[in-house]
């Protein structure tokens, strides 16, 4: 066991913010996001899937809050590609759409249903189940704490 003291030495000294630092940019969507600007802003950064959050606006600042971009946002929940696929089946059986079976009628549907779809706000198909999967330390936890967090 004394192999690792040393190790566990590093972990205890190391904050979160020494190792996070030069990371690149999370790509994250705002919840107030239409689901075709989330499309757009993963395809750009060539990813399937992000967190969703909601930052602080202007109610908030009005309210006592800190100023707009002053706090950190909140995670509403992460959004995947697959999800936005279940949101527009959905959208497809409530507006009760049957699915064609032939491959050019399918992109019809998608030419004509999807516009409508790809404005209605990414609050609306995200869900908070996946609000546990990203966990929120200070940056000057040790990186020791984090895990065992």
């Amino acid at each position: 066991m004394d192999d690792l003291a040393p190790l566990s030495q590093l972990l205890e000294r190391t904050k979160v913010r020494d190792i996070a630092a030069d990371q690149q940019d999370i790509v994250s969507l705002q919840h107030n996001n239409t689901v075709g600007e989330a499309l757009r802003q993963l395809a750009a950064a060539r990813v399937l899937s992000a967190p969703v959050v909601v930052s602080s606006g202007l109610e908030d600042f009005e309210n006592g809050g800190l100023p707009p971009g002053d706090a950190a946002p909140s995670l509403l929940g992460w959004l995947d590609v697959s999800d936005v696929v279940r949101a527009f089946l959905g959208h497809l059986h409530e507006k009760k759409v049957a699915l064609p079976k032939s491959m050019l009628q399918l992109m019809a549907l998608l030419e004509k249903e999807g516009p409508d779809f790809a404005d209605k706000m990414l609050v609306t198909i995200v869900g908070g189940e996946d609000r546990g999967l990203l966990y929120q330390a200070d940056a000057g936890t040790s990186v020791i704490a984090a895990i065992q967090g």
